[in-house]
């Protein structure tokens, strides 16, 4: 499991750093205008594609970890599920886009309604890699997730040494990057000899149950990490959401180590046997913390360099909102942890009126502190929401699962050498024995 954890971390920095080449490119070659408006052309119909997903993925991964359905017959649930969703998404996307970018150059609407044919590749693409993540098909898993941050900046590459940079070229450019991920899953399916059968609707309506406990506080929780930019869309000039996405990108590497170790962590929990599961969720709650902690600080130093090297000093003027967000990444690691495990165990709903109470604190604080403060007055309501939300998270984990909420923040003696012992034997001791091609 040594292999499968490093393998694991090493593509997530790899993510970042593509992430973040991106985000160096399109910062450049289009300045704080342009790149405010291609974020929110990037934006809405990407949030439509997860408004809609119904937390599928969730469901696909807890589904194949468990162990009770084949790969080869999820797959046809998944894909099924995947295009009849996609459907009525498109059609809803392309006609709200209009309504959306009211106000804005023509171009920029058709960009935006083109964008919309990115739905079906985000959905089948998302879904076939939550497959892989449940089978622990951790080389293939990394492949997959990886590709689209990879082809990305590639493409960008590609029209740079074509001096071809537009806010629809670059558009374009990710909805390739999403079609790659879909045609290399395909191969990774074919590869594993997994050939779909016909899908079962016992089996779609398990996932879509599942889903939809996991959707309720999924969405409200991706809205309220979205909202921000949103508002941001419709009250600030693109230039101020340009500044603020680049303080979101430089923010979002404190949370790299963190959600790195979530993602093994929900297949190995939901795999465990029911008496070791609060034990085990404690563990990795405690141990997520201390790293939290740690990723935050290091993050911060380093702050100020990022964007003075990186970006350019059109976009200094982004770094006290990228403190205050990397500020803002502590709590929402320690929640995004628990909510992690309210998943594993198969509980989500519990987390469902948090997340409501932080949607609408969000929705609430925003214009005001944007009004006055801008950038920075959206960053600080997110340390605000995000406090909030972890400390009922934790009191509902006290209750629902058994975690001591008052060992949430530091590790034991006994946490460290349990860690020790996982990255040598495994990082859950169900996960031992089971097959698996890493």
């Amino acid at each position: 499991m040594l292999k499968a954890l490093s393998l694991t971390f090493v593509t997530s920095f790899v993510i970042q750093a593509a992430n973040i080449a991106s985000g160096v490119q399109l910062a450049r070659l289009l300045g704080p205008e342009s790149r405010g408006e291609l974020a929110a052309v990037l934006l809405w119909p990407m949030l439509i594609a997860g408004f809609g997903s119904f937390a599928l993925p969730d469901a696909i991964t807890y589904a194949a970890a468990a162990g009770r359905t084949k790969p080869q017959e999820l797959l046809a649930s998944t894909v099924t599920l995947a295009i009849a969703l996609s459907l009525p998404l498109i059609v809803i996307g392309y006609f709200l886009m209009p309504a959306i970018f009211a106000g804005r150059p023509i171009a920029t609407i058709h960009a935006a309604q083109l964008y919309v044919a990115v739905i079906p590749f985000s959905l089948l693409g998302t879904f076939v890699v939550a497959l892989f993540q449940g089978a622990f098909r951790i080389a293939q898993w990394n492949l997959l997730r990886a590709s689209v941050h990879l082809v990305y900046p590639a493409v960008l590459a590609l029209l740079w040494w074509r001096d071809d940079v537009t806010v629809t070229n670059c558009m374009a450019a990710s909805l390739i990057a999403n079609l790659v991920v879909c045609l290399l899953s395909a191969a990774l399916v074919i590869l594993n000899g997994w050939r779909a059968t016909i899908p079962r609707a016992s089996e779609m309506r398990g996932l879509v149950v599942y889903g939809i406990k996991v959707y309720i506080p999924a969405i409200v929780q991706a809205v309220n990490e979205r909202l921000d930019q949103a508002i941001l869309s419709l009250l600030l000039p693109p230039a101020d959401l340009g500044e603020y996405v680049v303080a979101v990108t430089v923010a979002r590497a404190a949370g790299i180590l963190t959600s790195t170790l979530q993602m093994l962590v929900l297949p190995a929990v939901a795999k465990s046997e029911p008496a070791e599961r609060a034990a085990l969720s404690g563990r990795y709650v405690r141990l997520n913390t201390a790293i939290s902690v740690l990723a935050a600080v290091g993050s911060a130093a380093v702050a100020r360099e990022i964007i003075r090297i990186a970006f350019g000093s059109d976009y200094e003027p982004a770094l006290p909102a990228a403190y205050i967000l990397i500020l803002a990444s502590l709590p929402m690691g320690i929640k995004s942890m628990m909510n992690t495990m309210f998943k594993a165990h198969n509980k989500a709903l519990h987390v469902s009126r948090i997340e409501l109470v932080g949607l609408v604190a969000t929705a609430v604080l925003l214009p005001p502190l944007i009004y006055f403060f801008g950038t920075v007055g959206a960053a600080f309501a997110a340390v605000l929401v995000q406090g909030l939300t972890c400390a009922m998270m934790s009191d509902r984990a006290r209750h629902i699962l058994s975690i001591d909420a008052g060992r949430f923040f530091g590790p034991t003696l006994d946490d460290l050498i349990w860690a020790g012992g996982q990255l040598r034997f495994g990082i859950a001791p169900s996960i031992r024995g089971r097959r698996r091609e890493d």
